[in-house]
């Protein structure tokens, strides 16, 4: 199972990281939230990680298609 999860793990660290990069930071500028650009990468990047939590709970269900 570990063997499964590693890299789906790796995967949402990386999408952590590509936020923590769009935003500069913990606390981005509120004036960032305000651009809807911005917004739409965020939304993006959290599309995929709610994907990858997807495929984990398939790992843990034994649903490894």
């Amino acid at each position: 199972m570990a063997v499964k999860l590693a890299p789906l793990y790796s995967k949402m660290k990386q999408y952590k990281d590509d936020i923590w990069a769009l935003q500069g930071g913990f606390e981005p500028p509120f004036d960032k939230f305000r651009t809807h650009e911005f917004r739409l990468q965020i939304a993006n990047i959290l599309r995929k990680m709610g994907g990858v939590c997807d495929e984990i709970l398939m790992v843990y269900e034994g649903d490894t298609k």
